[in-house]
Formats: structure tokens, sequence, C-alpha cells
């Protein structure tokens, strides 16, 4: 089967033009380079008018031509047709990518390229603008042009963030494709003008808050891991993303778990004090002792998970059909077929992630394959592989730390010497999180607080200005107390005559105002009091003045946790240690009073 180009040519090699361009001579014209240009141009302009977009092959035939012999004249031609207007400017724009690729030492084919991607149209796909600004790329005297480039790629909104921050991996296969017919120190200097596109990318994508957080972090922890080691510019920006209470719980405890593994000493200890208050504060009432921020990062949950990895990378891999060890590929291939949605979530993370763990170095992805190959030829087969889709499911938007724990918790009651181990200590510290966190989010089905205990009454903190001085006595320098009025609205105004008896003799104590609040059917007045418990709940416990909800809260229900927990561990260990483990919980929530 003849192509068009084929048969055009074959039709029409023997017509003389005199000049004059028809549909009939149009093909053999413009590739016949003896013929003046201008006749050429009009000829590859009535072939685009004629034929649309099958212009194309004509194009890559030119570019074909002008690989095996770039004469002055050929490229003299190709350059005038990525300038006209005439030819539409996604051909114009592949067909000056192409001939970059094959003569990427000419700067003034290069700046053609930059100026066409300066005024780059709406109708331009992604995909076309990433190859346009790696193509760039190739000549080292437009570095800071594709720099500035790429810098607007990874800013284009209309792009996901993860497409976005996926380009910016996808330069190392770019760059090892240019490798092929290298010397040594030319693949030595490639890597290392990658390495600093790379890296100024990531700072680039990682910077701009309107990306997805989510790939944020994964951008910082990139850099941490093999681009700016422990530099505390980047450990700032995911302590500000910890700190961050709008941000979501798994989100928070994410980007402090790349700073606990990574950053400075310095940072870490932020980090450290960050994951304990994370630790207390799970909102969503199903966090465990795996999912738990803190338990995350407790020392023996950690050395006991990659003791696991240890012993399962001393096994020989399974074989594939051609003989070659498992991979991750094949790995992640079977198990996208097993797992929930959930699942998916927690495979793409580790697909995409870069921490590493152990004295060997273990990534994620090569932790799930170890995994699966030891489940592969075990008599349990079956469980085990059913277990790790389950730890794979709840694993879904946690912490790299607490995906590694998930993944090896998987042999836990299973598998002897495999799995979790925890002491009974971190037991009941993760035993306290849970039910302390059950109880208030059963608030909600719960009368009241304000109607159970006065002190929970928040009608003194919505006062007017005269109620203020009423109840504390204090007034400003320039402030006349008897030109205040009744705002006749407030918890003390509406009880003015209640009041006044006592008013007569000494200002006002809490004890002295009723509450006046109203319950509303519409509305659970405790809905708010657990926001207000969760969020309290995050702030250092040196700031007593501002936990206050919190404290009394956990005072009036810890009793009732200590007792129930009693129970559950008194054939397990004597009153004496269980009580001192209490009493260091009670630390770690209200500190040393």
């Amino acid at each position: 089967m003849t192509t068009l180009l084929e048969d055009l040519l074959e039709n029409n090699l023997s017509l003389e033009t005199n000049g004059l361009v028809t549909v009939e001579n149009m093909c053999s014209l413009l590739l016949d380079f003896s013929n003046d240009e201008d006749l050429r141009f009009r000829a590859i302009k009535l072939f685009y008018e004629t034929k649309g977009y099958e212009v194309v092959e004509i194009l890559k035939k030119l570019v074909s031509i002008f690989c095996l012999g770039p004469t002055k004249i050929l490229e003299k031609f190709l350059v005038r047709i990525c300038k006209s207007n005439d030819i539409p400017f996604s051909l114009r724009l592949e067909t000056c990518k192409d001939i970059c690729l094959y003569k990427d030492d000419s700067d003034d084919l290069f700046n053609l390229l930059d100026s066409l991607m300066t005024h780059m149209q709406d109708d331009i796909t992604f995909v076309k603008r990433y190859e346009a600004i790696t193509t760039l790329m190739r000549n080292t005297n437009f570095s800071d042009k594709s720099k500035a480039h790429m810098f607007a790629f990874l800013d284009n909104e209309n792009m996901s963030s993860e497409y976005r921050y996926k380009s910016i991996l996808s330069l190392k296969t770019q760059f090892n494709l240019r490798k092929t017919w290298l010397t040594k120190e030319e693949r030595e200097e490639l890597d290392k003008i990658l390495f600093i596109y790379q890296k100024e990318f990531l700072r680039h994508f990682s910077n701009n808050n309107k990306n997805e957080t989510y790939y944020r972090i994964l951008s910082l922890q990139l850099l941490l891991v093999e681009f700016s080691k422990e530099d505390d510019t980047i450990c700032d920006i995911l302590l500000s993303i910890g700190f961050d209470t709008a941000q979501i719980y798994n989100i928070r405890a994410d980007a402090t778990d790349v700073v606990l593994r990574y950053g400075s000493e310095s940072a870490k200890e932020k980090a450290k004090h960050l994951i304990t208050e994370l630790g207390r504060n799970g909102k969503d009432d199903n966090i465990n002792i795996y999912q738990n921020a803190q338990n995350a990062h407790n020392l023996v949950i950690e050395e006991s998970a990659i003791a696991t990895l240890n012993r399962l990378s001393a096994i020989p891999l399974i074989k594939k059909d051609d003989g070659k060890a498992i991979d991750f590929d094949y790995v992640y291939s079977r198990m996208k077929n097993l797992v929930d949605d959930n699942g998916q979530i927690a495979l793409n993370r580790i697909k995409l992630d870069n921490a590493l763990y152990g004295n060997r170095d273990l990534s994620l992805k090569s932790a799930l394959v170890l995994i699966y190959s030891f489940i592969e030829k075990n008599e349990y087969k079956n469980l085990l592989l059913s277990r790790l889709c389950e730890e794979l499911g709840e694993s879904a938007g946690i912490c790299s730390t607490g995906i590694m724990e998930r993944m090896t918790n998987t042999f836990s009651g299973i598998i002897d010497d495999l799995g979790i181990r925890i002491s009974f200590e971190d037991q009941i510290l993760s035993q306290i999180s849970g039910r302390l966190n059950q109880k208030i989010m059963n608030l909600i089905s719960e009368p009241c607080l304000h109607v159970q205990d006065k002190k929970y009454c928040t009608c003194l903190k919505k006062v007017c200005q005269k109620a203020q001085f009423l109840i504390s006595g204090n007034q400003s320098a320039d402030e006349d107390v008897t030109t205040l009025k009744n705002c006749d609205a407030c918890a003390i105004c509406t009880q003015k005559d209640y009041l006044s008896e006592i008013l007569k003799t000494r200002f006002l104590k809490r004890e002295d105002v009723k509450c006046i609040h109203l319950c509303s059917k519409e509305e659970n007045c405790n809905s708010s009091v657990i926001d207000k418990l969760l969020e309290e709940m995050t702030i250092p416990v040196r700031y007593h003045s501002k936990r206050q909800t919190f404290l009394l809260f956990f005072r009036k229900n810890f009793p009732f946790i200590y007792d129930d927990l009693y129970k559950d561990y008194e054939n397990e260990v004597d009153y004496t240690t269980f009580d001192l483990f209490m009493r260091k919980a009670v630390i770690s929530y209200v500190g040393e009073e």
C-alpha cells in the first residue's frame, strides 16, 4: 500500500511547471530543491489548503531529508515554514522541535523554537508543550529560557498537580535517552545538568501554595532525599504544613514524617514536638496505632517493621516466567487488580515515594516487592494477600513511615518472627488516644455539655463592654464607667436585677451568673465543643490558658478511661507498672502541672 506522498510523487515527477503551482504538481515542486524557494513555499501552502493536515507527512519527509543531510537550502526552507502564519501553529512548533533535535548546536534554530514557545497557543496539548521544553533544554545556551518555560508549565493549573509533579520526574527518562552515543565524561556532564534542572523545578513546584499539598510534600521529600539534604528552608515549608490546622490530619502527619526522617537536627526537634501533638489529635475516630501520627514514629514499632524488611531482603525473590526476579512493575500489575479504591491510592503513593528505610536503604517500592515475593511462596498465601490488601486499603493518605509499617503488619499474628511488635506501654498509650477521641466524637449524640457542667458555658465570653468591667473590675485609664450602657442582651445585662444586690458589695464572680444559652433543636451545641476540643489538642501542653476546654474534658473523663483500661490489662502488667504508664500518659496530655 503506497502513501499519499508516494502516489503524488509517482504521478507528478515528469510535469513541467513553468512557475505554476497546481494540485497535480505541488508535491514534486516542494521536494525538488533546485526550484526557487518561493515556488516551493507556494507549493506547500497549496498542499495545506487542499489536503489539510495531511501536510504533516510532507513536513516529516522534509525533516527526514534534513537529518540525512542538513543543507543550508533545506534549513532555510524549513525555517520559513516555521515562521509562516499560513501554516498551523501546532505544525510549525512540531517541525521546529524536530529540526532542533537533529541540530542542537544551532542557536538560530533554538531561538526560533524559544520564540514559538513564547507565543504558545491554547490549543497546543500539554504533551507537545512538554516535548518542546525538553527539546529547548538540549542547548545549554538556553538553560535560563528553558527554566522559564518549565516554571510556567509547572504553574499551569489547567493540568493536575500530579501530572506536573510527574513531569519533573520524567526529565530523567528524557535525559537518559540522550546518553546512548555519549562518552562517559559527556554522560556525567549531562547528569549534572539534569540535577540542576530537577532541583530548581522541584523547589519551584513545592513553593507554589496553589499546588496540591500532597504532591508538594512528595516534591519536598525528593529534594531532601536526593538534592538538598537537611536543608532547613525545605524543612520550614514542611513544618509550616504540619502546623497548619487547616490541613487534614494525614497531610500534616505526612509533612512531619519527612522532616523526622530527613531534616536537620534542629528541624527534627520541632517535628518531634509536632508529631506528639498530632498523635493526640486524630479527628477520625477510626485512627489506630498504625495510623496515629505519634505511633508511626514510635521507635519500637519502626524498628520492628524495619527488622521484618531486613529479614525479607535476605530471602531470594521469586522469578518471573522469563527467569528474571520480580520487580515493582510486576507486583503493581497484580496488586492493582486485588485492592479497592483506597488501596489503589496507597499503591500510587508507593510508586511515587522516595523515602528509604533500614540499613539496606529500601524504598516503599522495594518493601512491597519483598513482601509480595514472600507471600507468593507461603502456605498462607491467600490469607496474607487478603491481609496485605486490607493494610494497603487502610494506608490511603497516611505518611510514608505509616505505609511501611502497615505493609509489614501483614504478617502479624500469622508468621512467627515477622510483623509488628509493640510494648504494653505503647499499647496502653494508643488505647488512651483512641478512647479519648471516641469520647470526644460521642459528644455529638449526648446532651449539651453546658447543661451538664456550667464550666463549659460560653455565655461570659460574649458580654458587652460594661459587663466585662463588672465581672473583671478592670477599665482603661480614659474610660468613664458611668457612661457605659447596658446592652440588654448578654448574660450579665439580662440578669441585672438579680445581680444588682451582689454588685452593691463586690464585683461579680463567674458562679454568680446563670447560663442563658438556649439549645436549638436544629443545631447540636456539642458540635462546636468537639471542634474546640480537637483544636486545643493540637496546642502544645505548655500553653495551659489556651487549652482550658480540653483540660476540663480530660480531667472529667480520664478516670473512666483509667478504670476501663486497668480491667483490660490487670492480667498483663502489675498495678504499679500500669499506674506508671498512665501517669506518663497524663503528662503527655496535660503537662507537668
